[in-house]
Parts: C-alpha cells; structure tokens; sequence
C-alpha cells in the first residue's frame, strides 16, 4: 500500500493467485481488520505492488498486515 503496510494471504494454488491478483488490480483491495466486521476498501490507485508467490492451502482468505 502507498502507506507502508503489506497485506498477505494464502490461495489454495496459483491460479487462484493469478485470479486475485487480476482482480485486486481491477477493483482494488478489501479487507476486514481482524476482530472486527467492518470492511476496508482501498483503490486500486493505492496499490504499489501485487506479488503472488507459490500455491498453498486455503486459509479462507484471511489476510495478515505488516509494515515495511
């Protein structure tokens, strides 16, 4: 994000990777701060960088935060 913060989380494989990471660019990113129901859009205008990295197991899509 053009403030710093990195948000990750696992896909079942990469072409799952692939589809996010297309979708993110289009519509931007949602996430739902942990312990909470409300929802966070970002435009895709603040995304610096997207990366997809490996398959993996499905974690629901939860997503974890961290500054750089």
């Amino acid at each position: 994000m053009d403030d710093g913060r990195v948000f990750e989380y696992d896909v079942a494989s990469p072409d799952k990777g692939r589809e996010h990471a297309s979708k993110i660019v289009l519509t931007g990113y949602r996430h739902t701060p942990k312990g909470t129901d409300e929802l966070e859009w970002y435009p895709p205008a603040r995304i610096d960088k997207v990366k997809v990295s490996g398959g993996g197991e499905s974690t629901g899509y939860r997503d974890r935060v961290r500054a750089t």
